[in-house]
């Protein structure tokens, strides 16, 4: 998750003018890898949705484990679709396409908050990283 996590901005591409382009085809297979790592979990440290803001997190021995890998799921999706939204904010114009895939963003970053904040309760050694995010 962590290699995942920290190439997820290359979801671009660089023009040999130097400038750089969201790139949707990686982004789909970056997001393709991350939802495949999801199904592959083992059940105990499986999740399927953000829990609610002011939920409070799951009572069982591997609820700091799944709060922390929830979050990092959300933060990887969430970073996959950055590049979309600088294109668009840089560029003062997006076409539905891109807008789209803002979109993504938008809604991944949603997930991400009420994840985090599950976490940072019941993750105390990672608090570090999870603030970092």
């Amino acid at each position: 998750m962590r290699k995942m996590l920290q190439r997820s901005t290359w979801s671009i591409s660089t023009l040999a003018q130097g400038s750089h382009v969201y790139a949707p085809i990686v982004a789909a297979e970056l997001e393709r890898q991350i939802d495949e790592w999801l199904q592959l979990l083992p059940q105990q440290l499986s999740f399927r949705a953000s829990p609610a803001i002011g939920s409070h997190p799951r009572q069982d021995p591997n609820s700091a484990q799944v709060e922390f890998l929830r979050t990092q799921y959300y933060a990887f999706k969430a970073s996959i679709y950055w590049p979309a939204v600088y294109e668009a904010l840089t560029a003062g114009e997006a076409n539905g396409d891109l807008l789209h895939h803002c979109t993504r963003f938008f809604t991944s970053f949603a997930q991400f908050v009420p994840s985090a904040a599950a976490a940072v309760v019941v993750c105390k050694p990672n608090l570090w990283t999870l603030c970092t995010r």
